[in-house]
């Protein structure tokens, strides 16, 4: 059983830009986890042959959203990650090992927050 997230106020305008942005970070990080998810099923169904098209798809859209938003929270790099990993799914052909390490380094971006 997993612990549950860490509770953290709710976003205030009152605060500094940066104290903003770090609490919108935490509001949205289940989500940008679900995001993370999904890309690391994709990766455990390429590398045992049974990518679908409707999986590779799912991943790709995931992996553009987290292009769009990462960098924005404060997470440095996360979004060229995500880019990657998206031009690698929408690229065709068999995204396995590549994948596999770029989302490892998403999660690591992620969760080290």
């Amino acid at each position: 059983m997993s612990s549950p997230a860490p509770v953290r106020p709710e976003p205030s305008t009152t605060g500094a830009p940066g104290e903003f942005t770090e609490q919108l970070w935490w509001r949205f990080r289940p989500l940008v986890l679900e995001r993370v998810d999904v890309l690391s099923r994709c990766v455990a169904a390429a590398r045992f042959g049974g990518l679908t098209p409707g999986l590779r798809e799912e991943a790709a859209a995931a992996a553009h959203n987290l292009t769009g938003t990462l960098d924005s929270y404060g997470r440095t790099g996360g979004s060229a990650v995500a880019a990657e990993a998206e031009d690698l799914l929408r690229g065709g052909g068999d995204p396995w090992p590549r994948l596999a390490g770029l989302v490892a380094e998403l999660r690591a971006i992620v969760e080290a927050a």
